[in-house]
């Protein structure tokens, strides 16, 4: 971590995804996006510089956004905790079940 503390000190964005991108396997940027997104919704909404952000990284590392949103709707879920505390939520209207779109 300190590591990564100091690089980000002197590189950019930018110059990392540049230099990582053709280093990290699928799974390895994959892994990085959920992370990034998790942490982007963890206070409830994504801040524009958070969506900016995600979006560099999903175009360098070739992700389109139709690969991406089954993890991005798991996320979602799993952030949501007002489906316990709203009876009338649309995720907890008879008949609804959680599905993977993709």
């Amino acid at each position: 971590l300190d590591s990564a503390l100091k690089y980000r000190r002197k590189n950019s964005v930018e110059t990392f995804l540049q230099e990582a991108t053709p280093l990290l396997t699928d799974a390895q940027k994959m892994c990085m996006l959920v992370n990034l997104i998790d942490s982007s919704l963890a206070d409830g909404q994504p801040e524009p510089e958070e969506q900016v952000l995600f979006g560099k990284f999903l175009t360098a590392f070739g992700i389109s956004e139709d690969r991406f949103r089954p993890f991005f709707e798991v996320i979602v879920l799993k952030n949501d905790r007002s489906v316990f505390t709203n009876d009338h939520h649309p995720k907890n209207q008879p008949g609804y079940q959680v599905k993977l779109l993709g």
